[in-house]
């Protein structure tokens, strides 16, 4: 969980029995610890963004994102980094049905 292993990168913005709604906010250069994603989440970058993930098993995968572009991202165990040249921030909706 998230909320668990990194509370300094991320927060809790809403949550109900359909969704939990998370911020996250990385500084430039900074990482999440590793967490696992328990949901598919939907993941919107409020700023545009460059950001390095790294998975359980070590592959890694770096994009690109335009502000407002809304990502589809499958539960599974990582970490960010933010390799953007400014603050990076999103809203990370997680459905739970």
């Amino acid at each position: 969980d998230p909320l668990a292993v990194d509370a300094r990168h991320f927060r809790l913005e809403m949550d109900n029995n359909q969704v939990r709604v998370l911020r996250l906010h990385l500084g430039k250069g900074e990482k999440t610890a590793t967490y696992a994603a328990q949901f598919a989440p939907l993941l919107v970058p409020l700023p545009a963004a460059r950001l390095k993930t790294t998975d359980d098993k070590g592959a890694v995968n770096e994009a690109t994102w335009r502000p407002g572009e809304v990502q589809w991202q499958m539960p599974g165990t990582a970490a960010d980094e933010n390799t953007g040249g400014e603050p990076y921030e999103a809203i990370i909706v997680e459905f739970k049905k």
